[in-house]
This record gives C-alpha cells, structure tokens and sequence, in this order.
C-alpha cells in the first residue's frame, strides 16, 4: 500500500525515528522497525499507516508487534511502564500522524519550537541598506531598518519599504549573502539534534521562501519553512508551538492563546519598542533561546512522567 499523498513520507519517517528513540529511551532496547504496509492478516498488534491516517493496537500484556516494510513480523517486548503502554493510555487511535508525532515528542521530553526567518535566523539588514542606496539613494543604517523605525518616520513609504523587501528577499544573490543571527548556527542544531519538533514560519512566500530555505540547507539546517506571506497571520502554523520567536511583536497578538511562551528576539531596531508583556516578553541571544527550550523540554518531561507514574528518564 502506498502512502497517502496528504501524509508525506518524511513524516513517517520522522514518526518512525521518534518511535525508535522513545522505545531505546523507556526499554534500552534496539530501534523498532516500523510498519510501512498494511499487513495481510487485517488488524494486528502494532502501528500501521493506512489511508494517510496511523492506526495501531497494542497489547495489554505489554507485548507490541511490528511489520516492517517487508511485511515480516517483530516482536518487541515492553513493560507495562514502557512507550506502548503509555501510547495505549494516552493517544488511542490518532487520527493523524501529527497528533501521534506529538505525543511521542512529549513522552521524550521533546517539544515543539517555532522561529521566524528574517532577524532571528538570518540577518538581511544591511542587504536593506544597500538595496535602499541602490534603488534610492537613501542611506538607512541596518540598525534601524525596520518597518517600525522608518515607515512612520517618513524616511521610506510604505510602498517603498514593500519594494525594498523585495529587492532583498526574492534576489537569490543578495540571499546568499545573508548573515546568521548571533550564534544561531551553535544553537539551533543542538535542538535539532535533541529531536525537538522545529519549524520556520515565516511572512516570506514564494521565491523568497524558498531562497530562505535553501540559505538553510546551505548551513546545513533541514527543518520545514512555513511562508505564510507578508503581513498574514502566522497563528495557523504556530497554534499549540511551546515557543514562538520572532523579531515582530505584532506577529504576537494573535498567538496569545495559541503558543505557550511568546518571545520577541530582541534587534536594535526593535529594542525602542514598547509592547505589553501579555503578549510576548523579550529574549536578547540564541543562548538564552537554548537555555528556556531546556527549562521547557524539562518541564514537559516531568509533566508527563507524573502523570504516568515513575520516576523521569535522564535526557
């Protein structure tokens, strides 16, 4: 059976990874094959992808069969204090692979992370400058290039700051010669790495997401970029993130009761600005984004540790 075109297969193989990492982490055991076909004796202790939705039965004796891909059987034996008991408790039959990604994050203490493009991942602004002299002959620092120091002032339309934005963001020369924010290329894979759920989201679209995308595959970053297009909410992409950063506290008002923690990444075009910490508060550097995705992770470990029963697993 194929897979279902609304499911792609990375999810699955994501879902797969996750699997394998949980049931190491809660038995010491090897990775588990995962299902990729649907098995020819109908319904069996397991998980399975059938009709782009994940279905999967596991036994209370605390033994769960698997089919790779193949079709052969394995079986895996959990206690009752394991990843399938706790699947079975808690997820009963997902009706999307998401929900199950989700809940296997969560039983790792992984957790979903959300960051916006342009001033938290990559740093374009002095590429807006030289395209402002260029086009204009305006000479802007990139210190206060941004919409809210210099649309307001008079210093560019609106229109032209438009413009401008195009100028950079869908110029695939000017795009590969963006600058990383501050320690982002330290960072950001750590969280990667930790199997954290991360993804970009970002007003880009089009070309310009694009671009964006492949200036992250060429720092080696393999995460999914969501363009949801200039001055459109990001609220559908971002509701029930544990973390959100952006460099635009605008883009907070309609998160507020979508994304637990709301953080504006603080640039010096944007430190001047006043927003009301129940919409988002500030973070200053990507070892600080690092640091409250730990706390985060950790909180969400105990939380579900606790509600299970038995003590944490050391990360």
């Amino acid at each position: 059976m194929e897979t279902n075109p609304q499911t792609p297969e990375h999810d699955f193989q994501r879902l797969a990874a996750l699997i394998a990492r949980a049931a190491e982490k809660m038995h010491d055991s090897k990775p588990l094959p995962i299902l990729k076909t649907w098995p020819e004796d109908g319904y069996s202790d397991g998980l399975y992808l059938h009709e782009g939705k994940v279905w999967y039965e596991i036994c209370l004796s605390g033994t769960w069969t698997v089919y790779d891909q193949s079709g052969e059987q394995h079986v895996q034996a959990l206690d009752h204090n394991g990843l399938a008991r706790r699947l079975e408790r808690f997820s009963s039959q997902p009706d999307d692979i998401s929900s199950l990604i989700a809940t296997v994050h969560s039983l790792l203490g992984s957790v979903q992370l959300g960051f916006d493009f342009d001033g938290v991942l990559a740093d374009s602004t002095w590429l807006k400058t030289e395209a402002a002299l260029e086009r204009w002959g305006k000479r802007i620092s990139p210190e206060t290039f941004h919409w809210h120091t210099i649309v307001p002032t008079g210093v560019l339309s609106d229109e032209e700051y438009r413009q401008n934005q195009r100028d950079v963001h869908w110029n695939e020369e000017r795009s590969r010669r963006m600058f990383p924010v501050g320690e982002m290329l330290i960072y950001l894979p750590q969280l990667i790495a930790q199997g954290h759920d991360i993804r970009v989201v970002t007003g880009r679209d089009g070309l310009s997401r694009d671009l964006a995308e492949r200036w992250l595959h060429d720092h080696g970053i393999f995460i999914p970029v969501h363009g949801m297009g200039s001055r459109k909410s990001k609220r559908p992409k971002c509701e029930g993130l544990a973390l959100f950063v952006d460099d635009d506290w605008d883009t907070f008002e309609p998160l507020v009761d979508a994304v637990a923690h709301r953080r504006v990444y603080t640039q010096p075009y944007n430190e001047h600005l006043a927003f009301p910490e129940t919409v988002a508060t500030r973070i200053g550097s990507w070892r600080e984004i690092y640091n409250l995705a730990q706390e985060i992770s950790a909180a969400e470990h105990r939380r579900w540790s606790e509600t299970i029963g038995g003590e944490p697993h050391e990360r």
